[in-house]
């Protein structure tokens, strides 16, 4: 962040005029290494990316059914086009048709093979044919318990376990949670 320079310096802060600590960020570029390495990795996910499709969520307000439209890359990282297929849950603004995901080489908490992208703090994206139906079998479920009670019972997050293959039959698990004994 430029410093002012017309603001006078306080004891706490030098350069803020009210004292207020200031934040300062500092942008690290990814090494010719972290470029390589990721560029690899992001050539060898792309087939599959492209050709199966995804749960994207965003926390809090987003899950939705999408496929991979295209992509870009640069020494930064990289950027995949997605198109909503079907919105299982749009709680905020609503979201475009298609948008762009950006990824860099060395974004912290960030990784990504060809089954998932997780960015913890932003977004996360699975990508498989069986954890997408699963998906849009549980959003139906969930479906009919809010024209029962009026409120989807949970947001985004519930869909993961779909695409959790050592978890057994998270549907299942679902039924007994959400719906009656005798809806069974």
């Amino acid at each position: 962040m430029p410093e002012d320079p017309k603001a006078p310096d306080t004891p706490s802060n030098p350069g803020s005029p009210d004292g207020e600590k200031r934040i300062q960020a500092k942008i690290i570029l990814p090494s010719q290494e972290e470029v390589g390495e990721g560029l690899a990795r992001l050539e060898s996910c792309l087939p599959h990316w492209e050709t199966t499709p995804g749960l994207l969520i965003i926390k809090p307000e987003l899950a939705a059914l999408v496929r991979v439209s295209g992509h870009v890359h640069d020494a930064m990282g990289f950027r995949l086009h997605l198109r909503i297929e079907e919105r299982l849950l749009d709680f905020a603004v609503p979201h475009p048709e298609t948008f762009a995901l950006r990824c860099g080489w060395n974004q912290p908490y960030m990784s990504f093979n060809d089954r998932q992208i997780s960015a913890p703090y932003s977004f996360t994206l699975y990508f498989g044919v069986e954890g997408v139906a699963q998906a849009r079998e549980l959003h139906a479920m969930l479906s009919e318990v809010e024209r029962k009670t009026g409120s989807y019972p949970i947001g985004p997050q519930v869909f993961r376990g779909c695409f959790d293959y050592h978890r057994g039959d998270y549907l299942q698990e679902m039924r007994k949670i959400f719906l009656k004994p005798d809806a069974q």
